[in-house]
Order: C-alpha cells, then structure tokens, then sequence
C-alpha cells in the first residue's frame, strides 16, 4: 500500500539523515574541535594537555576533540525511543560525561548546528524523494 511505502521512506530518510548527522557532529568534535557554533571549543588545561601527552599512545593537545579511548563518542548513536528514531547516549555514564563537557567548556558542544540542520534536512529530503521515486504505485 502506498500509506506503508510512505512510512517506509520516511523511516528509510530519517535513519540516513541521523546517520550522516551523527557522522558530521563526530567530525565537527573530533577532527575540528568545534562547539556548535563553530568556535574551538577551548583549550586543555596544562595538566590535562600533560596527561594525554603521557598516554600509552599519545593524544594530540593543539585542540579539544573529547577522545582519550573513545568511549564518548562510540556511545552516540542513532537509535529508536519510543517508536521513533533518535542520536543519543547509549549509556547514562557517557551522556552525562557529554553534559559535563558542556558545563566544564561553559559552551553547546552537542548541539545541532545550523548548518548541520541544514544537511540533515537536506539529506532527509533527498533520501526521501529517491525512496518514493523507486516506488511503484498500483
């Protein structure tokens, strides 16, 4: 039926958009060290910059990316709640880590930026109308 190739595409359309969202949100931490609206999210404290530099494997100290083992961000993940596809924590320990970096950075390190919405929609919108287009309807 055409009501549930509907749904189909849109769940399809969500669970890519989210997926590319949680990709460029890593990306923007991760590889820029940027809050939410593109400024670096701060610098490493002189004994936090000692202790990554003292690591087994040594972490880079020029900018914040919130990676020691990786733990963070392994946890964010695109999920269902309730019946809905959602990017979140997969573990409370790990969400609340994300909470405190906000608090310990005084700056929105998690959440959408513009432009990242932007793309989502963008993906969401894209990825819908080729789903519908591969339909048939009878």
């Amino acid at each position: 039926m055409l009501k549930d190739r509907i749904e189909e595409c849109i769940n399809d359309a969500a669970f890519f958009a989210l997926n590319t969202f949680n990709a460029t949100l890593k990306q923007r931490i991760q590889q820029d060290g940027e809050d939410s609206v593109g400024k670096k999210i701060g610098p490493y404290s002189k004994r936090w910059e000692a202790y990554r530099d003292n690591l087994p494997s040594p972490r880079q100290t020029g900018y914040v990316d919130l990676t020691i083992e990786g733990d963070l961000m392994g946890s964010l993940i695109v999920g269902e709640v309730n019946g809905f596809l959602a990017i979140g924590f997969d573990e409370e320990e790990q969400y609340l880590k994300a909470i405190g970096q906000h608090d310990n950075y005084d700056t929105q390190i998690f959440k959408i930026s513009d432009d990242e919405f932007e793309l989502l929609k963008e993906d969401f919108r894209k990825t819908y109308n080729e789903c519908l287009s591969k339909s048939t309807v009878k």
